[in-house]
Order: C-alpha cells, then structure tokens, then sequence
C-alpha cells in the first residue's frame, strides 16, 4: 500500500517540475502570437511562482481544516482544471490568472503530499521516501 501510495504521491510532485518548465516552451509561440515583450512575458511567467507560494503557505492550512487526502484530492482537481484552462487561454489575462491558480494547486499539492506520504509511510522507509520524493 505505502509503494502505491508513493507512486501515485511521486507524480503528483512531479507536476511541479512540468509547471516550472512548460512556460518556457510556450515563450516563443506566446510572444509571437500575442505580440508580447520580454518583460510582459517575464511578468506572466512570475504568476505561476506567486501561485505556488500562495498555495504553500495555505496548503498545510487547509489539510489540518479539511484533511489531508480531501485537500489533496482539491488542489489535483485546481491544478488539472486551471492548467486545462490556460492551454485554451484566449488572451494575457485570462492566461495569466490560470496559471496562478495553476501554481496555487500545485503549490499546496508539495507540502501536503510530503505530510501524507510520511504519516502512512513505515518507520524504516520515511527517510527513504521522503528524500525521494523531494
């Protein structure tokens, strides 16, 4: 159960990396596209981090009030449905708010996967897991 479990934990912080790096593939096409400058690019690019530091100052928050499976469970769904959201982006705005409520899903999933992970995971093995998993 506890493999399991951190497999299933593994790729929901492996979305990070992904969240971190798909901006600057899109740098190009975006910049082309919408006629946008470097710093108004730059600008976009920083929302996805005020997300993610958002969502891991209230991520313990809201596992101690909710739970930390239901929390889990919510910010997964934040994550898919505003990262879903900002590929079908029409404009800057619209673009840019997805990707912070983006970083705010994947910003609360960190903490509270390391919290689930350690809390069901065997002695012997916390140590293991957790280095892995970061």
């Amino acid at each position: 159960y506890q493999f399991r479990l951190f497999f299933i934990l593994a790729l929901l912080v492996m979305a990070d990396g992904m969240e971190m790096t798909v901006i600057s593939m899109l740098r190009k096409p975006l910049t082309q596209e919408w006629g946008l400058g470097e710093m108004t690019f730059a600008a976009i690019g920083s929302t996805i981090f005020a997300g993610l530091l958002t969502g891991n100052l209230c991520g313990g928050i809201l596992a101690d009030i909710f739970g930390r499976r239901n929390t889990l469970l919510g910010m997964a769904v934040l994550f898919c449905v505003f990262g879903s959201l900002s590929a079908v982006a029409s404009d800057i705005v619209s673009f840019s708010v997805a990707r912070f409520f983006t970083g705010v899903g994947v910003g609360s999933m960190i903490p509270v996967a390391d919290a689930l992970l350690l809390e069901w995971s065997p002695t012997q093995w916390r140590a293991r897991f957790a280095m892995t998993l970061i």
